[in-house]
């Protein structure tokens, strides 16, 4: 996945949880759209080579990021992180 492909999925991904949102209140509901990332230790199960981990990242925690803060954080080696977009 390129990163212009991540930052669409996100910003797809964005999109869609907020229609869902809008369905169940009555406020509404911006688009200035602010990200937050807590790394937590890899849950990986079968074959760990094929993996990148980065264990000094494990307990950081970033807050109010745009997308493309989010994107330029997780995009590494060509490679978004496992779960993600």
């Amino acid at each position: 996945m390129t990163k212009q492909e991540f930052l669409s999925r996100l910003q797809g991904a964005t999109l869609v949880s907020l229609k869902f949102a809008e369905r169940y209140v009555k406020d509404k509901l911006t688009s200035d759209f602010k990200y937050n990332v807590i790394f937590t230790p890899p849950n990986i199960y079968g074959n760990a080579d094929q993996f990148d981990f980065y264990p000094e990242d494990e307990g950081i925690i970033k807050l109010n990021l745009t997308d493309n803060e989010v994107v330029d954080l997780l995009y590494r080696k060509n490679k978004i992180p496992v779960g993600s977009i």
